[in-house]
């Protein structure tokens, strides 16, 4: 069982299930082989059986470490040969524990940085004709989650469907703001998971064909701090051609003490690097030079999801240049 889900189950937060983004009943089928296909960045070989087709771990983004930690996602460097998506990859960088996934510091770390990977899910056998495409944002208060936590293979297989799931930076790693990061170009910072999330969309609108899929043809689903993100999607004009239509379950973007300012947000940055023990003018190069569970054990000092200390996306930035609630009482969403 992958440690999160041990104990998010042996805590009560989360439904008991071993790897099930893995599809084992899909790559040990007795009818199981070798599937391919070809992407913008190079050739992956998946797996067919019990009526499913999947490629797992499939990179949509250089891994978010060194230098580019805190920054925009940035393109996957193109592979020669045939790149192996048999095997789910790393979760993102993620503290568990009651106090941990609310915001509140502390927890058993797992994960790595090097985690910006989907999961394509379709039916077995080659498309006739394209197929609508799903795509899904976990959630998981902004702090915990991953898109191999769920198998979406039955309504791939049953509903016609080709399925993507994918991974997003969590806890500070996915939410910091601090006004140090206008230096670098990115803004305040704040939103990194949500443009990690729409470089993902933009993936699937470049290679789902590949898989099958239509690329005009998308609805995005999700849940809890993946429908938080995906209403904040919805008022990013950064949106605009990734998506047909979102369902939103079990979660909306307008509760008033969670809706902050990349501006508001940035003003506990500093507060949050002195925590840790970057003090001086050059509080981001400290932090970048930290180790990233140290990152994740820490505790929020602004607001978010869950209202004061936690974590979630920003508005009034360059993702999302204005309040959701505004944007969608006045009709500007995708």
């Amino acid at each position: 069982m992958r440690p999160i889900l041990l104990l998010a189950c042996l805590m009560g937060l989360a439904a008991c299930a071993i790897h099930p983004g893995k599809v084992d009943h899909v790559r040990f089928a007795s009818d199981a082989k070798t599937v391919l296909a070809t992407t913008q960045e190079g050739a992956l070989r998946g797996a067919e059986g019990d009526g499913t087709r999947a490629f797992l771990g499939v990179p949509y983004a250089a891994p978010p470490v060194g230098e580019r930690r805190w920054r925009a996602p940035q393109p996957v460097q193109a592979w020669a040969g045939v790149r192996d998506a048999t095997r789910i990859g790393a979760d993102c960088t993620q503290a568990i524990g009651r106090r941990a996934i609310l915001g509140g510091g502390g927890g058993i770390v797992v994960g790595s940085e090097d985690c910006l990977y989907l999961n394509i899910y379709a039916p077995a056998g080659e498309a006739e004709r394209t197929r609508p495409v799903m795509v899904y944002i976990p959630g998981g208060a902004f702090t915990v989650g991953a898109g191999a936590n769920y198998d979406p293979s039955k309504l791939a297989r049953e509903q016609g469907r080709v399925v993507v799931t994918l991974n997003y930076r969590l806890g500070a790693l996915g939410w910091l703001a601090h006004p140090g990061f206008q230096a670098t170009g990115e803004g305040l910072g704040g939103n990194f998971g949500l443009m990690d999330q729409q470089a993902a969309l933009k993936w699937v609108h470049r290679n789902i064909a590949a898989f099958g899929g239509d690329p005009n043809d998308v609805t995005l689903f999700a849940e809890s701090a993946g429908a938080w993100s995906a209403c904040y999607l919805m008022v990013s004009p950064r949106s605009q051609g990734l998506y047909q239509r979102v369902i939103l379950q079990s979660g909306g973007c307008l509760e008033p003490s969670s809706l902050v300012a990349a501006q508001d947000a940035a003003q506990s940055g500093p507060m949050f690097a002195e925590r840790l023990g970057c003090a001086g003018e050059d509080q981001i190069a400290c932090l970048k030079a930290m180790p990233a569970w140290r990152l994740s054990r820490a505790a929020s000092l602004r607001a978010g999801i869950n209202g004061p200390g936690s974590w979630g996306p920003v508005h009034t930035d360059a993702t999302v240049p204005e309040n959701p609630a505004e944007a969608l009482r006045e009709g500007r969403f995708t």
